[in-house]
């Protein structure tokens, strides 16, 4: 059904702007809590505030932003070319005509297409995303993929992927590693629903992390024509609080971070079908973020997914968490950050009950949810490393033991808060 119009006009401005059917049906609904169902067009930074996190960041989005000879901030073009497939359950197109899945399937990615990404991840990436017309946003360098009974291929046409492949760079070493451990970790310290991660070895370099997609799920009984896969829409948090300057994806400075937090519960209290549920669940993920160093944790990070219907939405499962504290380079301000503190190194026991106030959390189970994964942490890293070892051959155990004493000093303050 077609929602709307995203617009690139002469003086640089973007517009979108709903389908005057679309708002008229009996099934409309916002596509994201910034655009409400109106008839008249929305601003340009209203525009750019839903729809940019659609697009690469990093060097790979400047890449294509530079072949596609498209303005910083513009979405509009990016859009019009990587327009098969992006985040969420939105399909876009450049010609008037309605998307069909006419054509669509899946080609082999072979082990040398692999192992050309993981050797030169930028460069792969841009590639693979302009041939496959597909938006993945994001820094770190990735492509969209299929798991196949013969192993992984490339969507075709409208073919929606099932996994996120990543692979690091030199810069930071074992960087796939890390986030497959700090994944399996989340699942394993309570997080049942994080995504799926598994490693693909590739000679003489690091592996690349296979991350299954959340917002995707299986419908075996689907209308002829369409494939079993189906796109679930989600939003992140820069989209749903309207902030569309990506340096404001991390709490400006300690003096907003209260504000950051309390924006986010206010918006889940808003948005969620989950409202308490979701913020306990928030309160868990900033928590466990902290615990493993993951000082990434910014407003891209956290996101919401509607349901199949569109009638409800929750908090998305974890995602992309890495242990950023091992990295000397890196900032060890977090993105959100613990009570009244963006350093993670000056958080202290007080700063968790003041999180819990904040997000509209009981103290007393935020407390005992606190006190368990500060205990299971550690023991769960190390279990996690074994089991990649046994599966991928890679030597995960020793990362394993320096994430776990990298962390020894964080869990000690998180079990003083919940005594």
């Amino acid at each position: 059904m077609l929602v709307g119009t995203l617009s690139l006009l002469a003086d640089g401005s973007e517009v979108f702007a709903y389908d005057k059917s679309y708002v008229a049906s009996k099934i409309a609904v916002p596509i994201y809590p910034v655009l409400p169902l109106q008839l008249e067009g929305f601003t340009t930074q209203q525009t750019r505030a839903a729809f940019a996190s659609l697009g690469p960041e990093g060097p790979v989005g400047h890449d294509i932003r530079t072949a596609l000879r498209a303005g910083r901030d513009a979405v509009t073009p990016v859009l019009a070319r990587l327009n098969h497939e992006t985040i969420g359950a939105l399909t876009f197109t450049d010609d008037g005509r309605r998307p069909s899945y006419e054509g669509a399937g899946v080609t082999p990615l072979d082990t040398d297409t692999l192992a050309s990404f993981a050797r030169n991840p930028e460069r792969a990436a841009f590639e693979e995303l302009m041939r496959s017309r597909l938006s993945l946003n994001g820094a770190v360098s990735k492509i969209g993929a299929i798991r196949t009974e013969e192993g992984w291929g490339r969507p075709q046409e409208l073919m929606p992927s099932t996994h996120i492949l990543k692979a690091g760079t030199p810069a930071f070493p074992h960087q796939m590693l890390n986030e497959a451990l700090c994944m399996r970790c989340a699942v394993a310290c309570g997080f049942d629903d994080a995504a799926q991660t598994d490693l693909i070895p590739i000679d003489g370099c690091d592996p690349i992390l296979a991350s299954q997609r959340f917002d995707r799920m299986t419908v075996k009984e689907r209308p002829a024509g369409l494939p079993e896969t189906m796109r679930l829409h989600q939003a992140d948090f820069c989209q749903t609080l309207g902030i569309s300057v990506d340096a404001l994806k991390y709490t400006p400075s300690d003096e907003l971070i209260e504000g950051y937090t309390a924006s986010v519960a206010a918006a889940i209290s808003r948005e969620s079908s989950e409202r308490y549920g979701d913020r306990s669940y928030v309160f868990d993920m900033l928590a466990f973020d902290y615990l493993v160093g993951n000082c990434d944790n910014h407003l891209k990070n956290l996101s919401l997914t509607w349901s199949p219907d569109w009638t409800r939405k929750a908090i998305s499962p974890p995602y992309d968490i890495t242990c950023t504290t091992v990295y000397a380079d890196l900032s060890r301000e977090m993105g959100m950050g613990i009570g009244r503190h963006r350093a993670i190194d000056a958080v202290e026991p007080a700063d968790f009950p003041l999180m819990a106030e904040q997000l509209g959390v009981g103290w007393r189970q935020a407390r005992d949810s606190l006190s368990q994964m500060a205990e299971a942490v550690a023991p769960s890293m190390m279990d996690c490393a074994h089991e990649l070892e046994m599966e991928c051959g890679v030597k995960a155990i020793e990362l394993a033991e320096h994430l776990v004493g990298d962390c020894r000093g964080r869990v000690e303050v998180a079990l003083k808060a919940s005594m």
